[in-house]
């Protein structure tokens, strides 16, 4: 079958924040593509955010295949949706397919739209590829496991997909279908290279209560072998020349038998690498950091999320701020930058307690720091509790509003007025910069 898939556009929410040129390969995308071709379709990409193409001239392309595919987060959706109603209004024969970790959590809301054909919820990839198998055979879509659809007004669920446990069976992402030179990362890499985005493992054991990630991967960590990681940095380098990869696992430290058998595995490579990823603090030690260290990780971003210990158990972390102070430490003395990411406005956040949060950041003395203002995203613990006490302070299904920069979706604080929580969020931003204009001598 003609499949499409849309990297849909985004520059109409993201075009708020005047943030880095950050422009990362749509890896679940570029997933689904990889095992689509090797069961035999013909796979298109039309990624928008990244080449220049009218709406028209892509609904216009997109309307020429058998199946369109789309994937969206929540301040997304509405685009996504556009994009297939107008796909489906141009060619209502064409099959419309879209999955994600918005329609993860909330599959039924997307699933009553008359121009959805299909809603994919979870791991995409086998569910996606067994339904163009059905549709193709002409046989039933209904044995499918991880699809919502309506037949004659009545809304049927097949049933959830029993996770893979070993997912290096997935072909590597079809990087050659995407512009791979045009995705860069000015914040991780200073943009002078094209970084090359991959995962060693799917999921996270962690509660947190603003986090949406087990919507789609579950509440368990499945890992590729460290061999077959190492197989797809090799690929990278020789296909495309790449010397950088940033690690888009939630959490790539969870295992250290895993991650030091794959550092080893990168230290004996004939070339060398720099690697970003991101950790959790309670998943951290010397060990497991020398490793990295050694196999060109020079970056590591941790949750740190608030300075509070209180707010932190609310949060469900599983973190204390003395954690927090000792993984961060042990990290900058290895020799590998740290970059914090906070958020304030948590449930029952005060003055006191956001305060606390950027003192810690300014304090930790990291490379880098990343405040943004709570979302509840839809599926979470946070959605529950904003939608108990009434804390939105907008229709809770506005998700084009879902944006974590200069805008409060939800006060779930104590307290603290929206304009107080939006005047801290620049002030996290400008007392930071000060603190290390000031260790840098430069003020």
């Amino acid at each position: 079958m003609d499949v499409t898939l849309i990297n849909v556009p985004d520059s109409d929410v993201y075009e708020k924040f005047k943030r880095p040129d950050i422009k990362n390969l749509p890896l679940g995308l570029a997933y689904i593509a990889g095992i689509l071709e090797v069961e035999g379709h013909n796979v298109k990409i039309i990624d928008t955010v990244v080449n220049e193409i009218s709406h028209n001239e892509m609904i216009e392309q997109a309307a020429q295949a058998d199946v369109v595919g789309v994937s969206s987060t929540t301040p997304i959706i509405t685009n996504a949706l556009n994009v297939l109603k107008d796909v489906k209004s141009k060619n209502p024969d064409v099959i419309t397919i879209i999955g994600g970790p918005h329609v993860s959590a909330v599959p039924q809301q997307v699933a009553i739209e008359k121009f959805v054909d299909f809603v994919v919820v979870g791991e995409g990839e086998n569910t996606i590829s067994e339904l163009l198998t059905c549709l193709d055979q002409g046989s039933s879509e209904y044995k499918v496991k991880g699809l919502y659809f309506e037949n004659e007004d009545e809304l049927i669920f097949t049933g959830p997909r029993e996770l893979k446990k070993d997912i290096s069976i997935f072909p590597f992402p079809a990087r050659h279908l995407f512009d791979v030179d045009k995705y860069v990362n000015e914040i991780r890499f200073d943009g002078k290279k094209s970084p090359i985005s991959l995962t060693s493992s799917r999921g996270c054991m962690g509660k947190c209560t603003f986090c949406g990630s087990n919507t789609t991967w579950g509440r368990t960590v499945r890992f590729r072998s460290p061999q077959n990681i190492v197989n797809e940095i090799i690929y990278c380098h020789e296909k495309y020349g790449s010397t950088g990869f940033i690690f888009v696992d939630d959490t790539f430290t969870v295992n250290r038998k895993h991650v030091i058998e794959t550092c080893k595995l990168i230290c004996n490579l004939p070339f060398k690498i720099e690697m970003f990823c991101s950790s959790r603090v309670d998943t951290i030690d010397i060990e497991k950091l020398e490793w990295m260290k050694k196999a060109g990780c020079y970056c590591i971003t941790y949750g740190i999320e608030s300075g509070n210990t209180e707010i932190l158990k609310l949060m469900k972390k599983n973190t204390t701020v003395e954690m927090i102070r000792k993984a961060v430490d042990i990290t900058q003395k290895i020799g590998i930058q740290t970059h914090g990411s906070f958020i304030l406005g948590n449930y029952n956040d005060t003055l006191e307690t956001i305060n606390q949060t950027i003192d810690l950041a300014i304090d930790l003395n990291l490379d880098q720091a990343q405040f943004s203002i709570l979302i509840p995203l839809p599926g979470t613990e946070c959605y529950k509790i904003a939608q108990k006490i009434n804390a939105f302070r907008c229709d809770p299904t506005d998700y084009k509003s879902f944006f974590w920069y200069y805008s409060v979706v939800a006060n779930m604080t104590d307290g603290v007025t929206d304009k107080e929580l939006l005047d801290l969020q620049k002030t996290a931003y400008r007392k930071w910069e000060v603190s290390k204009l000031q260790k840098l001598g430069d003020i």
